[in-house]
This record gives C-alpha cells, structure tokens and sequence, in this order.
C-alpha cells in the first residue's frame, strides 16, 4: 500500500477529510477494488487494537492476581492490619469491575451493530420513491408491512416479484437491498452477501455504497466474535 493511499484512508476513517475530499474518496471507492480491499483491512487492524486493549487489560489484572497471592501474609504490629491486601483487593476489584463491563459492554455493542438483525435495520430503506405504477407501489407498502411484522418470508417473496416485474431501475435496486435486509433479517446470510457482491461490483446500482460498506461489515471482526459467544 503506497503511503498516500495510507494516509487518506487513515483521514476517512476518522472523518478529517473535506466534504469534497470525502466525496472524490468515495466515488473512487465504489470503482476501485483495490481500495475498498484496503480500506477494510484498516477498518480490521482498528477493530484489533481495540481487542487488543482489552487483551493489555486481561494481562494487568492477571498481573496484579499474581502479585497478591505472592504477598506476604505477616506485617509489622504497628503497620495497620491488612492495608497492603486490601490495597491489592482494591485494584483487583476495579479491574475486575471494569473488566467486566468491557466484556459486556463490547458484547452489546457488537450486538446492537453488527448482529443480523442490527445490519438488516440499518440497511432496509423506507424512503419512497416515485413508482412505475399504482401494483408496484402496493406491494412496496405490503412487503414494509411484512417486514415490519418480521414475516421475513413473505417480505422476500414480495421483494422478488417486484425485481421481476418492475420496469423502473430505481425501483429494482431499491427492492434488492430491502431483500437484503430481510435475507439478513431472516438469517440467509449466504445469498445476501452473493447479491452484495454483485451489486458492490455494478457502478450504475443506486445502492453501490451501501453495499460495499455492508460487506466490509459482514466480513468485520465483531461478527466472528458473536458467532463464538
């Protein structure tokens, strides 16, 4: 990786770059797939360094277990009873404590982010958009409808008759990703990442993007870390 992609991807990923440095990265993104393989590594080297914290974390508190069980148990008469371990107790609980709450923390968040369900949410679109005709615009109605009451199935039927049906090119891509969302939703994660693929490989697709972006966070850490809890 040459530095200058290095350099302006470490800028997207903490949002420094200008509205129209952002917008030229991102119209490059959706074309290059050399770029988009290197912006998802970086997006894994951050999500370790995290783990990794929390691995430097796990270590001090092992540390500090050790160090107490080699304290020795006699003290002087005048020294107050037991204030070195208690001391040692007190730093073991606050690691613990805070321990604790990244585990759980991360989980949750993990959870709230990367989960199916969490990723079919924040990909499924609601926005309306002029339809072809009056049937195609009920059956977007009646599939938000199904989706909403998680009777995936019969959303992802609705969502396949309108990509067959529909003339309109707006209409089909915006019924592919609510497809998506609801394969997702439903736990068919192998066909929504094989549409994904194909259409984070199609420039004229409206939701090129947000395809791409979904992919990466398909492939992220935090969903092999769910899968193994």
């Amino acid at each position: 990786m040459n530095l200058s992609n290095y350099d302006r991807i470490e800028a997207y990923l903490f949002d420094l770059l200008s509205a129209t440095e952002k917008n030229a990265f991102e119209a490059e993104l959706a074309t290059n797939t050399e770029l988009q393989e290197q912006l998802n590594l970086h997006r894994l080297e951050h999500e370790a360094i995290q783990l990794l914290e929390e691995d430097r974390i796990r270590a001090q508190f092992a540390e500090w277990k050790q160090e107490l069980m080699t304290t020795p148990e006699e003290e002087p008469k005048l020294v107050p009873i037991n204030r070195t371990r208690t001391s040692w107790r007190y730093r073991i609980g606050i690691a613990a404590s805070l321990l604790l709450l990244l585990t759980a923390g991360s989980f949750w968040w993990a959870t709230q982010t990367y989960s199916n369900q969490a990723l079919a949410n924040a990909t499924f679109e609601e926005v309306s958009i002029v339809r072809s005709d009056a049937a195609i615009s009920t059956r977007f109605s009646e599939a938000l409808q199904e989706y909403k009451a998680q009777n995936y199935d019969a959303a992802i039927s609705i969502y396949q008759q309108i990509i067959a049906e529909s003339t309109n090119n707006s209409e089909r891509d915006q019924a592919e990703l609510n497809l998506i969302a609801a394969q997702l939703a439903k736990g068919e994660t192998a066909p929504a990442r094989q549409a994904l693929k194909r259409i984070a490989q199609s420039p004229n697709h409206t939701y090129q993007k947000e395809a791409t972006t979904l992919l990466s966070k398909l492939d992220s850490i935090w969903r092999k870390l769910l899968r193994n809890s």
